[in-house]
């Protein structure tokens, strides 16, 4: 039937928005196609019509910029002979350190198994919010500190010292501003002293506040189901609202930031079953007492 072919077509192209579609999914635009983003152009940077063209170039600009790709997902599609209806989400970790988690409405029209009109909606606050990020990390505001690690007799982790992004608050006084990868008792939004050496270099001295913010390391196992991919994992914990940091292909780690307001024993919890059914390792770099007692 027409209308299960079309479901199929509009199925392809959306999950080919993200980087885990088919690399033909834009296929199933027609030359002549025009994508609208239905977003007030006073409020939002991406809104109004897009030829083909454009819209293809505006995706391949959007998915370069991503540290780890975007995964999108189906969860509704409803098609007849001559529209489609489909519901979807995304995932994706930015390049400022935020996760995405955004959820999409697409309505198409088609003609002869090819869109030509797509209509796009999204959820504009939540991609504002995840871009515009607090403390953008490696923005003109902020600095890097150094901390001085602690290595293993195996060489672990495989750096005698990390660096990361934090806002100057005067008097030697900085505000972590993203998630560590290997250090211990410290995350994200802490307010730590940090001294310059000889060579202007700042180095973390004492922790003077601690922000609320937990961290948990992720390793997904490669002879694991998520075959090693970063972006499994946040995927995996984007439900619970937990964002993250993915480190290079090198080492596969996503540092997992858990705010104040996290349902903390359900993120426990996961990380425990994911370690016990062989998707990923996990350590503690900086956990509360609510963590130990969960």
């Amino acid at each position: 039937m027409i209308s299960d072919q079309n479901k199929a077509a509009v199925k392809q192209l959306v999950e080919g928005l993200g980087t885990n579609g088919s690399p033909n999914a834009f296929d199933v635009l027609h030359d002549d196609a025009v994508w609208t983003v239905m977003a007030d152009a006073d409020t939002f940077p991406v809104s109004g019509d897009m030829p083909k063209p454009a819209f293809i170039e505006h995706m391949r600009r959007f998915r370069d910029s991503l540290p780890s790709g975007i995964h999108v997902s189906v969860t509704s599609v409803i098609a007849d002979e001559a529209n489609a209806s489909v519901e979807a989400t995304s995932n994706a970790l930015l390049a400022n350190g935020q996760t995405l988690n955004q959820v999409y409405h697409f309505a198409f029209e088609i003609e002869g198994g090819k869109v030509v009109r797509a209509r796009e909606y999204i959820d504009t606050a939540r991609a504002l919010s995840a871009f515009s990020s607090k403390h953008p990390a490696g923005s003109s505001t902020t600095t890097k500190i150094r901390f001085r690690l602690d290595r293993d007799e195996d060489g672990w982790p495989p750096a005698e010292s990390e660096g990361v992004w934090a806002e100057p608050l005067g008097n030697d006084r900085y505000q972590i501003v993203n998630t560590p990868w290997f250090i211990r008792g410290t995350s994200a939004e802490d307010v730590v002293r940090a001294l310059a050496d000889d060579d202007g270099v700042l180095w973390f001295s004492e922790t003077l506040v601690h922000g609320g913010h937990q961290t948990i390391r992720i390793i997904p196992r490669d002879d694991g189901r998520l075959n090693g991919d970063r972006q499994a994992v946040l995927d995996a914990f984007a439900p619970l609202n937990i964002s993250g940091e993915g480190l290079s292909d090198q080492f596969r780690i996503v540092a997992l930031d858990i705010g104040p307001d996290t349902d903390v024993a359900a993120v426990k919890q996961l990380c425990i079953d994911g370690e016990a059914d062989g998707r990923w390792y996990h350590e503690e770099g900086n956990v509360t007492p609510e963590w130990i007692a969960s």
